[in-house]
């Protein structure tokens, strides 16, 4: 939930997501401060609030010890192999759970984690929100991939 909330939520792609490190989080579970180094090396900060946040912070609480001092700086675990978790586990994870979930085969498959970037910058262009707010929140550069969300 917190990983797929970052992606949604924070509009973070899901290799921005799973290679967050525990150093690039701050704050507690009403408020979330994220670090974020995207896929051109540029840094930025997302701020989670409410239930995102709140399940980051449950994730940091109940996170497991990774089994390779490599991997102890990583925010994602993956549970049963204790290894940081990839971005393509992160995918197959998600289209496991739309299954899992009723969601008809051709949706399940569709699915993905970069779906749910797409899904927060079409529900704030839903909302009226100018084209400079949903760049923003996307963090992209130009006005014009934003303008997509408005179609």
């Amino acid at each position: 939930l917190a990983l797929y909330g970052l992606c949604y939520h924070g509009a973070l792609l899901v290799s921005e997501a799973v290679n967050l490190t525990l150093d690039a989080v701050r704050g507690g579970p009403r408020v979330m401060y994220l670090d974020v180094v995207g896929r051109r090396g540029e840094a930025s900060r997302v701020t989670l609030e409410g239930e995102p946040a709140a399940w980051m912070a449950r994730w940091l609480a109940e996170r497991p010890v990774p089994k390779r001092q490599h991997d102890r700086s990583f925010v994602f675990i993956h549970p049963r192999t204790r290894l940081h978790t990839s971005r393509q586990r992160a995918w197959d994870r998600l289209k496991r759970i739309a299954r899992a979930a009723g969601l008809p085969t051709e949706t399940s498959e569709a699915i993905g984690p970069h779906s749910l970037r797409h899904s927060h910058g079409a529900h704030l262009a839903a909302r009226a929100t100018k084209v400079a707010e949903v760049r923003d929140a996307l963090r992209q550069r130009s006005p014009r991939y934003a303008a997509v969300y408005f179609r």
